[in-house]
This record gives C-alpha cells, structure tokens and sequence, in this order.
C-alpha cells in the first residue's frame, strides 16, 4: 500500500473525529432530560445546582427558549440575577411572552427597565396567571412612587 496513502487516510481520520467530537458530545446530552433535572432541582430548592448543571451546555443549547428560560429561572433563583438578564434577553428574542426578564431586572433594582417588560408583556395577551402576576408587579411599582 502507498505510505502517503496511509498518511492521507489516517490525517482524514483524525479530521474527521475532531469535526464529529461537539456531535458525538451533544448526542449523548438531550435537551429534555436536561431541563426535566434541572426542573426537578429547582422543585427541591436546589436552583444553584441546576444552574450549575445547565451552564455547562449553554455553548450546545443557548438559543432554544425553553433552555435559556431554565437557565435564567435557575440563575435568577440561585441570585445571578445578571446571568438571568442574559438568559432571558435571548428568551425573549423569539418567544416574548415571558416574565423572567422583567423579574430578573427587578431583583437588580432597576424597576424602570422592569416595569417596561412588564409592560411588553401585558400587550401580548397572556393567560389570566400571568396578567395578575403583572398586576401586582404593577401595583408594587405604584407603591414605590
């Protein structure tokens, strides 16, 4: 056999498994599983383990806006509430009907940015919990003026 032959074929190969490596990595972790354990730790108050557990495949999942509303739920709960804002910016990117960026600016005292997204989200018609939610966002809002 022709030995730059065999080079060429063994240098494709280990092309070949450092392209697939990220592939083989996220096939083994799927986003279900993923946000069902975190979902289960953040219900036994554990949310800065399952923030833990979630950040170390922000770089697979971020973008998908059930991951990066976990991500900020869990950060939020676990006082990251900067990280929150991250997650919950790219959220509402492509779902905007959700309250954690407004809460996550809230924890961080700026109530003018929260009472904002509040705001947003009210014009989206979302369902009677959520509107009461705002409510009494909004009534605290008032209070404080």
């Amino acid at each position: 056999m022709n030995p730059f032959f065999i080079k060429t074929r063994g240098a494709a190969v280990i092309m070949l498994a450092v392209f697939l490596s990220p592939l083989s990595i996220r096939a083994d972790i799927r986003l279900p599983d993923l946000l069902l354990n975190a979902q289960q730790l953040m219900s036994k108050s554990s949310a800065g383990e399952a923030y833990e557990m979630l950040i170390k495949h922000e770089a697979e999942f971020a973008g998908d806006p059930k991951y990066d509303y976990i991500l900020g739920v869990s950060a939020l709960d676990s006082e990251r509430a900067g990280y929150a804002v991250l997650a919950f910016q790219r959220t509402l990117a492509v779902a905007p009907r959700f309250l954690g960026l407004a809460r996550a600016y809230f924890r961080l005292g700026a109530y003018s940015d929260a009472e904002q997204e509040f705001s947003e989200v009210k014009q989206y018609n979302p369902p009677h919990n959520i509107k009461r939610s705002i409510q009494i966002w909004k009534w605290f809002f008032s209070a404080q003026n």
